[in-house]
């Protein structure tokens, strides 16, 4: 975006499309790009516009925290299951 500025709602909405597409799959995607494809407000979805890039980026951010890697998963329990480290982790910061 580099400098500009972006109404709120906009904003929103690109935001709450990206969070959607991240947890239904690239078939919603799909459709809502079918559905709105008349629809100023979705333009973003489409590869043309300027803020597709930040959008795509907001599904992949979304992606990965809603489905993890296995990897980070199995660190995060083990981590969580020493409790005595993870105060002392805190503690120390």
């Amino acid at each position: 975006l580099d400098g500009v500025a972006l109404p709120a709602q906009e904003l929103d909405i690109v935001r709450l499309a990206a969070a959607f597409v991240a947890r239904n799959g690239k078939q919603f995607h799909v459709g809502l790009l079918n559905r709105e494809a008349r629809n100023a407000q979705f333009e973003f979805l489409k590869p043309t516009h300027p803020l597709h890039p930040l959008f795509l980026y907001l599904v992949d951010a979304y992606s990965r925290v809603l489905f993890p890697a296995r990897p980070l998963l199995d660190r995060l329990r083990r981590e969580a299951a020493d409790r005595p480290a993870v105060l002392s982790r805190l503690l120390g910061k």
